[in-house]
């Protein structure tokens, strides 16, 4: 595993350390990430890997102004991921980062887990930006062209309404109106053709 504690503010921007196991941060040279504030501990704290539990770990040694992960007091050791922040005293301010982490892997599970018939699991599928090769050869033989009933057939070689200027007039209701809804004095239209 593989790690990096890097700045980006304050007077440590800039700073970046990659290590593997350990790596101790405080003001004394001997500390793998040595910070120049005041306010930090000779040794001030230890980023670890323990791979009992194949993790990165934060730890204060003891350090007067103590260690803050995200914000928070870190008490005992805590565990790190991926962009947590850092803090030593009010002074400096380090990322962590792990950087050959891999995701995950969702566990293997079975046709019959996953209620797939047996015929379903063998078809082969196309990603969806892949060119289908196979699409001018393919010609369905097995439906005959729709064709339009006789009136709609009359009406598709008349001018539209938009093309002869002429505005839309409806000539027949489809459905006679309920009697609420007719004005006193009026009959309800009759269905047409019926």
């Amino acid at each position: 595993m593989r790690a990096r504690l890097f700045a980006r503010y304050g007077p440590e921007a800039g700073l970046e350390l990659e290590f593997g196991g350990e790596a101790t941060i405080g003001r004394g040279s001997e500390n793998s990430v040595p910070l120049s504030s005041r306010e930090v501990s000779q040794r001030h704290a230890r980023v670890f890997f323990d791979a009992d539990s194949a993790a990165y770990w934060v730890e204060d040694l003891g350090s007067l102004n103590g260690t803050l992960l995200d914000g928070e007091p870190v008490t005992g050791r805590e565990r790190l991921g991926s962009l947590h922040v850092l803090s030593f005293g009010a002074a400096a301010e380090l990322f962590f980062l792990e950087l050959d982490r891999e995701p995950e892997q969702p566990e293997a599970v079975s046709v019959k887990e996953a209620g797939i018939e047996e015929a379903d699991a063998d078809a082969q599928t196309v990603p969806p930006d892949a060119p289908d090769e196979d699409a001018g050869k393919r010609t369905r033989v097995d439906v005959e062209p729709t064709l339009l009933p006789p009136k709609l057939r009359a009406k598709k070689d008349q001018p539209s309404a938009a093309e002869t200027g002429s505005s839309t007039s409806v000539e027949e209701a489809p459905v006679g109106l309920p009697p609420s809804l007719v004005g006193p004095g009026e009959a309800p239209e009759a269905p047409a053709g019926g």
